[in-house]
């Protein structure tokens, strides 16, 4: 099993979009925060001399705020920095990798030196986790150095323990998310649903159905701050604080349901 590990690694640091996306996660959270500051000043030269109190006042207030330094353990709750082009190109990147076998006839080369076909999954989604744990960090470093550059970076001011167990939780949540795509790329044989799957996953598209179903809860039982798109994978990426509970069981059983399934349809593909 760990030579598969290490030559799922190889393939990985191959892989042209590995790269890509790491390097695209990094950029792209150093310039956002720049950009904020300056659209910030933009906004608020343009309307300072409008006579629209209500408006200069707000556009005071954003400057303010994108003068106000950050805390580190903000930018570790959210080491995508919220943002959907990221976690679009991550997911994209995962299911790309996961189908690289099956694409480029791979998975032909070592069909007889493992036991089945389905064991080619836990070297695979091993390291699919391991480049979710990379891109995590990425875009980490990222938010920190253009968050120094806008607006300074502090220490020590909020729950850093917090913090790291929220970072954990999302890379579980991550995993588990990728189990999904692994179902689709490497059980179902088919990338385009992988491809589809990633898209929805990174824009957090599912919200639009999360929605009827909180209004309707909300009917039903009276429940005024109900919503159950803060319980739900896919939205909790993008979110903090988060339900540790919730992030906890949902990428469990994520896990514990789609690698399963995704090993017993691989299984039955196997030739007798």
């Amino acid at each position: 099993m760990g030579n598969l590990f290490r030559m799922e690694l190889f393939k990985m640091r191959k892989h042209k979009l590995t790269w890509g996306a790491g390097i695209a996660c990094f950029v792209v959270t150093i310039i956002i925060p720049i950009i904020g500051k300056i659209l910030s000043n933009v906004l608020y030269d343009i309307v300072k001399n409008s006579g629209e109190a209500d408006a200069i006042k707000e556009a005071k207030v954003l400057v303010e705020e994108f003068n106000r330094p950050v805390d580190i353990s903000s930018l570790i709750r959210m080491p995508f920095g919220g943002l959907s082009i990221v976690l679009i190109l991550v997911f994209l990147a995962a299911a790309s990798y996961l189908f690289l076998d099956i694409g480029g006839g791979y998975i032909k080369n070592i069909a007889g030196q493992i036991p089945s076909r389905g064991h080619s999954c836990y070297g695979k989604y091993a390291a699919v986790c391991l480049q979710g744990l990379i891109f995590m960090v990425c875009g980490f470093a990222g938010s920190v150095i253009g968050t120094l550059a806008s607006r300074g970076v502090t220490f020590g001011e909020g729950d850093m323990g917090g913090a790291l167990l929220e970072f954990a939780l999302k890379w579980l949540i991550l995993c588990g998310l990728n189990a999904v795509l692994l179902f689709f790329t490497s059980g179902l044989c088919n990338k385009a649903l992988g491809i589809v799957m990633a898209v929805i996953f990174g824009t957090g598209a599912l919200g639009v159905i999360y929605m009827p179903i909180s209004f309707g809860v909300k009917m039903l039982f009276h429940l005024e701050q109900f919503d159950i798109g803060k319980y739900m994978p896919d939205q909790m990426l993008s979110l903090t604080p988060i339900s540790i509970w919730a992030a906890l069981i949902s990428g469990a059983v994520l896990i514990l349901v789609f690698v399963p399934i995704t090993i017993r349809v691989m299984n039955r593909k196997d030739v007798k």
